[in-house]
């Protein structure tokens, strides 16, 4: 009677994957399937000892309600991260190193979490981009953790930032329209002893993106790249720039992939800026 019993419990026991749960803790691993993962989805775990206030699956979007200790993961390899936000700002950044060991932590901070699976393979990705930084400080601090050659660390964490050596013999290009005379850039038609100054900045494109873009993000860069394709009312006619590239962002960037021969459905990189699509972009919008 009692191996009858079990196998009954059993038959509905999948069926708490995709109902709020009340006061809910995770005495095993629980998948979530169906997650929106890009154009596609992918399976997400929730992590044995998990606690939250409840969880609800609909939709394809995966949320949690007032986690207390609560640790999401994916057994799925082409999930390269995995990114927890709030009102469309990601917190949480954890690389899938391991798939169905690696996870994310979400905070304890009581609030209404969304957790997304993210084909961006670092999380220092999700950086705003700092000049001459070789390489970042970990998501979400962010900020320069080492500079290219001839660049030195100023400050610290995510104000951290990459300034010419002392004595290194950098020059710093002036911008579009200035000249460089001692040091210091000035209008080309004017001259030095008769005009102030302006700094001595590198002049980069807004259409020059150093890092590919994907479904998730949320970054300066991305903001730059939705004000790119919103000039294109074809491309992006909803024009709405909110720093956080979701799935109006992802059908723009789908046209414009299709308009300018660059990828289509079904073939690699569609929907992701990766490098042939950065590089149009600044052909398109120098």
């Amino acid at each position: 009677m009692l191996k009858k019993l079990l196998t009954i419990l059993s038959l509905f026991l999948p069926l708490v994957v995709f109902a709020a749960t009340n006061d809910f803790v995770a005495n095993s691993n629980i998948t979530v399937p169906g997650v929106t993962f890009g154009a596609g989805t992918a399976d997400m775990l929730i992590l044995s000892g998990s606690q939250s206030e409840s969880w609800t699956f609909s939709s394809g979007t995966f949320t949690i309600t007032n986690p207390g200790t609560f640790q999401v993961g994916s057994s799925d390899s082409t999930v390269k991260s995995i990114q927890v936000t709030q009102g469309g700002t990601t917190l949480v950044c954890s690389e899938n190193s391991t798939p169905g060991t690696s996870f994310a932590t979400l905070p304890t901070t009581a609030g209404t979490y969304t957790v997304s699976p993210s084909a961006t393979t670092q999380c220092t990705d999700l950086c705003s981009a700092v000049s001459n930084a070789a390489s970042f400080n970990s998501f979400p601090t962010c900020g320069a953790a080492s500079c290219n050659a001839g660049y030195r660390l100023s400050g610290s964490g995510g104000s951290a930032t990459c300034v010419p050596i002392d004595g290194g013999g950098i020059i710093v290009p002036c911008g579009a329209g200035f000249t460089l005379s001692g040091g210091l850039c000035y209008p080309i038609a004017s001259t030095p002893n008769l005009t102030t100054p302006s700094a001595a900045t590198p002049s980069v494109s807004p259409a020059v993106f150093l890092k590919n873009l994907s479904f998730g993000m949320s970054s300066e860069d991305v903001r730059r790249l939705q004000t790119l394709l919103a000039s294109d009312k074809d491309v992006y006619p909803e024009g709405i720039v909110s720093g956080y590239f979701g799935s109006l962002t992802l059908k723009a960037v789908e046209r414009f992939q299709v308009k300018h021969g660059i990828a289509g459905p079904g073939t690699a990189g569609y929907g992701n800026v990766g490098p042939k699509t950065r590089a149009k972009l600044q052909e398109v919008f120098k």
